[in-house]
């Protein structure tokens, strides 16, 4: 495995340009192997990029094996048939995951997700979701977060289920630490997921990828409480764009925990009455589909509804599709595309606040927009 460490720990290169190296080459040693005219011959690969990727050396690779197999963590690549093809078809999906616990075939499920400081009235609701889905042998996905998270992740284990949790640390690290017995009940019964290497702390920046990965396991995401800027609604907002089923619950619209779910309702979100309707629709009562062979699957961003949805190629050098995207989010790609930006330069450009810049500009790494590149800067991709 420690091919596919060495080609996640390039600085700037993520998961779309990893796929188009991936298929040129078929493997990541080929990756490595390879000079730089060769790495040249791929697409939107240039001479400064295939320098970085020659410049790469194993030597952070073999110091994060270690860690893996000091602390049990284990390796996902995108290559494994346990990888399901749900989340293999979306072109951002990282290509390598790292886990504790046990991962089933059939891993896809429920999302369910909601306010750190959530009501009783979400309390119960997330613990009656959780533990009818955990009955019916559905997935329960969260994040492993105080509040709604935490209740569903314990509803389905005390039900006798299987629950993942998706985190914004590495596996090994537990966040928020007073979910310590609740993370090793997980492990013991599910898995814990995460796309950061062992000994990786929890930060602002990595919740969005984590929010990511919950939608894109997700068959279905039910929205709890969320208020209007809160993770939860991200994690809506990935499921929305690759054409996952939104269920949100209605309440009080004086209630803030209540103001986000509300506004997805109105956006075209599910109104959610009961967890019956997590089960309806044929694809969540069947078990998941036979697995394609990876190699049918040539890693190729075939699936054309998301492709849809981004539509974020640039038409040429000097025209953006902007389109799909929302005002603030049209604002950072402006800024970017005068030459590569620092977050604070961004914050001149657009007047928008750091947490919110973070947040965006995460989505936007995600869907192929923009990239990251050492020192801190943004740059179209």
């Amino acid at each position: 495995m420690i091919y596919w460490i060495w080609l996640n720990t390039i600085d700037g290169l993520g998961p779309v340009m990893q796929r188009k190296l991936l298929n040129h080459f078929k493997n990541p040693k080929n990756i490595f192997d390879a000079d730089e005219y060769e790495i040249m011959k791929v697409k939107n690969l240039g001479i400064i990029r295939a320098k970085e990727i020659k410049n790469t050396s194993l030597e952070k690779s073999k110091k994060i094996l270690d860690k893996c197999e000091k602390n049990k963590v284990k390796i996902l690549s995108i290559y494994d048939d346990l990888y399901p093809n749900q989340v293999k078809n979306i072109i951002s999906s990282p290509t390598l995951l790292y886990y504790k616990g046990e991962i089933r075939k059939n891993i896809m499920g429920v999302g369910i997700v909601g306010s750190r400081r959530c009501t009783s009235y979400g309390k119960t609701i997330a613990i009656e979701a959780a533990s009818y889905l955990a009955k019916n042998n559905i997935t329960v996905i969260s994040g492993m977060a105080k509040g709604i998270d935490g209740y569903a992740h314990t509803a389905c284990l005390k039900a006798g289920g299987y629950t993942v949790a998706f985190l914004g640390s590495s596996p090994d690290v537990c966040y928020p630490k007073e979910h310590n017995i609740l993370m090793e009940s997980i492990i013991e019964n599910g898995a814990v997921i995460s796309e950061y290497p062992p000994e990786t702390k929890a930060l602002s920046k990595h919740f969005p990828k984590r929010n990511f990965l919950i939608s894109s396991f997700s068959q279905k995401l039910l929205v709890v409480e969320a208020a209007q800027k809160s993770g939860a609604l991200i994690t809506a907002h990935f499921s929305s764009k690759i054409n996952r089923k939104v269920f949100a619950v209605p309440n009080n619209i004086y209630q803030k925990t209540s103001s986000g779910t509300n506004n997805l309702i109105l956006e075209g979100a599910k109104i959610y009455l009961n967890p019956e309707q997590l089960l309806e629709d044929e694809h969540i009562l069947k078990s998941i589909k036979k697995f394609e062979d990876i190699n049918q699957i040539k890693l190729k961003p075939e699936n054309q509804n998301y492709k849809n949805n981004i539509n974020s190629k640039l038409k040429n050098d000097d025209n953006f599709d902007l389109e799909k995207y929302s005002s603030k989010e049209k604002m950072i790609i402006e800024s970017i595309k005068e030459g590569t930006k620092f977050i604070s330069e961004i914050m001149n450009d657009t007047n928008l606040n750091e947490r919110e810049i973070l947040e965006l500009i995460s989505i936007l790494e995600l869907e192929g927009v923009v990239r990251s590149i050492p020192g801190g800067r943004w740059k179209i991709t």
